[in-house]
């Protein structure tokens, strides 16, 4: 009997050694999937920023066109393979209306004001998080909601201006950095709730 007792116990004891191997193992797998998405948001802040001073000036402009739709391909495929990916990646995802986009060295960012800063926002949330103990101890539930609320700020921004035809773009920029720093929060705050990061009882 003792001994059926012991070894009972001795494989409890094994069982937990592994889900706790393997439940680091976890963390650190979406621990460096959550850095390398914030490497990659960073690097694509950084060539939005650099791409302008890299072509001709002037080259970039007058690029207004439709979401979802690449109405510049032929300027781009005339483009070193960096600028084009960057610019083909804003021409499909933003209208890229010249009056609502930063002009460097006298070209267009890929993105308007709006999808910039949310990206500036974005990239600020991750470097919090990798430099802040205090948010990455926070629970998931406050993380998530914190994140969410965050998120929903630039739609309700966007539904103001299209419904009063207000536009003020120091508080479109102002208001997408906060939305931007809400994504890595709320995607922090899943993948929490995937690997258990945290104590979920806090949650």
């Amino acid at each position: 009997m003792n001994q059926r007792c012991v070894y009972s116990t001795s494989t409890l004891k094994s069982c937990k050694m592994i889900a706790s191997r393997m439940r680091t193992e976890d963390e650190r797998l979406y621990g460096r999937i959550f850095v390398a998405i914030g490497i990659a948001f960073a690097a694509f802040l950084v060539l939005s920023v650099a791409l302008p001073f890299m072509n001709t000036a002037g080259l970039l402009t007058h690029l207004d066109g439709r979401v979802n739709v690449i109405d510049h391909a032929g300027l781009w495929s005339g483009l070193d393979p960096l600028t084009s990916l960057v610019y083909t990646i804003g021409d499909f995802g933003c209208h890229q209306e010249q009056t609502r986009t930063i002009l460097l060295n006298d070209n267009e960012m890929p993105f308007c004001i709006r999808e910039t800063f949310l990206l500036v926002g974005i990239v600020s949330g991750f470097l919090a998080i990798a430099l802040s103990k205090r948010m990455r101890s926070m629970s998931t539930r406050n993380l998530f909601v914190i994140g969410a609320v965050l998120v929903l700020l630039t739609l309700a921004e966007w539904t103001f201006e299209n419904q009063t035809s207000i536009d003020i773009p120091q508080i479109r920029a102002v208001v997408s950095v906060l939305s931007g720093i809400g994504v890595p929060l709320v995607l922090r705050a899943l993948l929490v709730w995937e690997t258990g990061l945290l104590d979920r009882r806090s949650a």
